[in-house]
């Protein structure tokens, strides 16, 4: 009873596999088939029992599949044929599809059997080209960027790529680079700090960080760098590396260094000028003053920022002051104002100023004896133009 049970058991296990299930004898053909070949070659079971197996082989593989039988029969073991290898099988109707084969040795009654098990991998197939395609469009389209260092590194910081626009940026090439330490891109100081790992450490945990500071090129000099490093890993969670994107910001360093140098000759030139120096905006409204400003009209700056240049202006002039800025806002242009006019400013606490001269004026106004309006500089937004005062005795 044991034995019908074990023998119903495998029947169905045979019958019931997701697989392929060929039985063949010493001499190649096919003595029992499951269901599913029936399902993947396209025959009935009656066409195929009693046929050589290499009937289910392309025509092109035929003539040297005895010999890989004759091969594996005198040491048969269960094992899978033609790992490495492309392996297909054959419709009826002729057309062909990828498959995976495990052989396995089977004694029935004294009887030497070969068991093979087909698996249809084309699904699979289809996938890995996919996505062999698609990192081949990647490996091309990283490769031929030369505005971008990118490369990657392994969990220890070791680089296993290199495309053109690091070569470009570090002065590498890929077989000079591959396998060293990134590290070798930082200054002396940085490694000593441990700044390398650090970074490293900081991407694993955080999945990503960026930083801008100096990096070193192979011939010694340095470059600004922008450098964003990406933790990659596995479905699993587990680290695979760090991709690596290094941008050269060396002449962007360089015109920021200039603009601060240029704000801050600037800004020396107008806190320390002899003449008053107010900026307002197009509505009137002082946004800034000067040293030499607020030694002249006895105002402070927190006192002066805000409000507005009317401010400064004798109260019998002030009612017609906005039209005269107005005017100058439609049409703005360096110009001298009030030229032949007696202007008057007024101090905070001892009444009118007279005979001030010489005034490049932030608004515009009428208060100042040949003043002088400039519009807005390269610097400075729309709404703002600058005013320049010398200030006679």
């Amino acid at each position: 009873m044991e034995s019908i049970h074990a023998q119903v058991l495998f029947e169905r296990l045979f019958e019931s596999s997701p697989d392929a299930v060929i039985v063949t004898g010493s001499d190649g053909r096919m003595a029992q088939i499951s269901a599913q070949v029936e399902t993947f070659f396209g025959y009935s079971r009656s066409e195929l029992v009693g046929q050589p197996v290499e009937i289910l082989i392309p025509e092109r593989f035929r003539p040297a599949h005895p010999s890989h039988r004759a091969e594996y029969d005198p040491r048969p073991c269960t094992r899978a044929m033609g790992a490495g290898l492309q392996l297909f099988g054959r419709r009826k109707d002729g057309s062909e599809f990828p498959v995976d084969i495990m052989l396995s040795p089977v004694e029935a009654d004294g009887e030497r059997l070969t068991l093979a098990v087909i698996r249809d991998v084309t699904d699979r197939k289809q996938a890995e080209e996919l996505l062999r395609q698609s990192e081949e469009r990647f490996r091309l389209l990283v490769e031929d960027v030369k505005d971008y260092a990118i490369f990657m590194l392994d969990p220890s910081g070791r680089v296993v790529s290199w495309n053109a626009g690091a070569e470009r940026a570090k002065g590498y090439r890929a077989n000079e680079i591959l396998g060293q330490h990134f590290s070798r891109f930082y200054s002396q100081a940085d490694i000593d700090t441990g700044k390398p790992e650090r970074e490293l450490e900081m991407a694993a945990s955080q999945g990503r960080i960026e930083d801008e500071g100096w990096r070193i090129r192979k011939d010694g000099s340095r470059f600004w760098a922008n450098v964003a490093i990406t933790a990659l890993r596995n479905s699993h969670g587990e680290l695979l590396g760090f991709s690596k994107v290094t941008r050269d910001f060396t002449e962007r360093k360089k015109a920021e260094e200039a603009l601060q140098f240029s704000e801050r000759r600037f800004r020396s030139l107008f806190e320390f000028s002899p003449d008053a120096i107010l900026v307002a905006d197009l509505k009137g409204s002082i946004t800034e003053v000067n040293g030499r400003a607020q030694e002249f009209f006895g105002y402070g700056r927190a006192e002066l920022i805000g409000q507005l240049v009317e401010i400064l202006i004798p109260e019998r002039f002030r009612s017609a002051h906005p039209k005269h800025r107005a005017d100058y806002a439609d049409h703005p242009r360096i110009r001298a104002m009030g030229v032949g006019l007696e202007l008057r400013g007024r101090r905070r606490r001892f009444g009118e100023i007279g005979q001030i001269e010489n005034i490049l004026q932030l608004d515009p106004g009428s208060f100042f004896q040949h003043c002088h309006l400039s519009p807005p500089g390269p610097f400075q937004s729309l709404s703002t133009v600058v005013a320049l005062a010398s200030l006679g005795a």
